[in-house]
């Protein structure tokens, strides 16, 4: 069931909170990318609209959203990014970028 944009504003204002109290905790060194995903990004995109869970069952070539791994350029390193789609085709690309632990 889709949501109103007020509801999603809601939800987004809600996960913004949850970062800002818990911030620390996710800028853990050992904190990993798949708690991220579930925690913060997965239920950002739900409140923006997209299906992220496949939850109208569609077949692959029409999911919403997909994870992929590509090669990177260092030390044959390979990098996550997420491609969302609208009716199999790309809609746009999110790569993971790199986060300066140190500061």
């Amino acid at each position: 069931m889709p949501i109103t944009f007020q509801q999603s504003l809601d939800e987004i204002a809600a996960l913004a909170k949850h970062f800002q109290t818990n911030r620390a905790a996710f800028l853990k060194v050992d904190y990993k990318e798949a708690h991220a995903r579930q925690e913060l990004i997965d239920p950002l995109f739900v409140a923006l609209g997209w299906d992220v869970h496949n939850s109208q069952q569609t077949t692959p070539d029409y999911h919403e959203w997909r994870q992929k791994k590509t090669p990177s350029r260092r030390r044959g390193k390979r990098k996550r990014q997420i491609s969302f789609f609208d009716w199999g085709e790309a809609a746009s690309l999110l790569p993971k970028p790199p986060v300066d632990w140190q500061n």
